[in-house]
């Protein structure tokens, strides 16, 4: 039985060092927008408000460690959310101008135009603007709070000479969690109806060492770790909160590229011909390996060797000429793997066409109006 065991296990371990040896290659394709914003590619976006909640949100509390006497003040800022509203105009509109999709007319200049009410909007309209985009910080919470950990030490027993548990002193930490909610909404500058809007929320937390009390028999020795009176700024959760949205943002309004790992058909039945064409592969040299999978296809037919030089060739960027192949590998080996990559292939191809259709502002297909909430667990 502990034979057949041990046996089993090694034919697992088997399976994942070869699963991890497999060659492999990354390819590219465009995908289109959750939302059609084709007819829309002139924008103005205004500055990030706050909601009153979160405006006026300052946590008054103060953190204790009774033990040593310390006190810390809190890590939020009284300009923090302030901070974090400028924060993420910066983040938001940065997100909305680095694909070139937009032209974006900046917070700066659009905030003046909204300030004139209906004659801002019309000069807006003059400027070719076609939607106005804005957004907010509806919720910003934060939570503070000490906890202490033990110290624990495997030592021997000088009695029973075997190996134990004790605890040698403790870690004092402050514990800190923020919470945020951010939303945008895009409308028609014309008919002020809403083409698009999504409200996120995610949180951070983060423990920092304070203090460690160390026994020494029956006294003990206390070891200042944080020298600050404050406790650690809440800032950089704030950013890291709005970056993670950021993606999800950008699918949602602008045609973005998406990155797929596939894995090349393996060299079986073996042909030495194409066995630096894997680690042409593996080493990026996409080009000089489709040349070796392609001649050795074109040659004997070989069926890894023609799925391989398709992917090569997607991998370049030649998404038609790589489904032309795989689909002459597929017709003619009857291969299970080939035909799905056609299939793929093809998702591939109209899914970027219609990307195209979006940056040409030719998709025949009306705006999809779109409002989600997404609740996002970070860490």
């Amino acid at each position: 039985m502990k034979k057949q065991k041990w046996f089993g296990w090694l034919v697992l371990a088997l399976v994942v060092m070869l699963a991890s040896c497999q060659s492999t290659v990354t390819v590219r394709h465009l995908v289109p927008a959750e939302v059609n914003m084709g007819s829309y590619r002139t924008i103005a976006v205004a500055s990030t408000s706050l909601s009153a909640p979160a405006l006026n949100y300052y946590p008054t509390w103060s953190i204790n460690f009774d033990d040593f006497g310390y006190r810390l003040s809190t890590g939020y800022e009284r300009n923090a959310a302030k901070n974090a509203a400028e924060l993420a105009t910066k983040t938001f509109t940065s997100t909305l101008q680095s694909s070139g999709f937009f032209t974006v007319l900046p917070p700066e200049q659009t905030d003046k135009y909204l300030a004139l009410g209906d004659d801002g909007v019309a000069l807006l309209k003059q400027k070719g603007v076609k939607a106005i985009v804005t957004s907010s910080i509806s919720y910003l919470d934060l939570d503070e709070r000490p906890f202490t950990e033990d110290i624990v030490e495997n030592q021997l027993d000088p009695t029973t000479k075997k190996n134990k548990q004790v605890v040698t002193g403790k870690k004092y930490y402050v514990s800190q969690r923020v919470t945020l909610t951010f939303s945008y909404l895009v409308r028609d500058i014309e008919s002020g109806t809403i083409l698009a809007s999504n409200s996120f929320t995610d949180r951070r937390s983060r423990d920092t060492e304070i203090a460690r009390r160390v026994y020494r028999g029956s006294s003990f020795v206390d070891e200042r770790r944080y020298a600050f009176a404050y406790a650690p700024s809440v800032t950089s959760m704030i950013s890291s909160i709005l970056d993670a949205f950021q993606n999800k943002i950008a699918q949602q309004l602008m045609p973005t590229w998406k990155y797929t790992t596939l894995a090349l058909m393996p060299n079986k039945p073996k042909e030495a011909n194409v066995q630096d064409a894997y680690r042409m592969a593996d080493a990026g040299q996409v080009e000089q390996a489709y040349a070796l999978f392609r001649a050795q296809w074109d040659a004997t037919g070989h069926l890894p060797s023609g799925y391989n030089a398709a992917l090569m060739q997607e991998a370049m960027g030649n998404l038609s000429d790589a489904l032309t192949l795989m689909n002459q590998v597929a017709s003619r080996t009857g291969d299970v793997k080939a035909s799905a990559a056609v299939h793929r292939m093809l998702a591939a191809q109209k899914a970027q066409q219609e990307a195209h259709n979006q940056i040409n502002g030719t998709t025949s297909v009306g705006e999809s109006k779109v409002t989600t909430t997404q609740i996002i667990t970070g860490s």
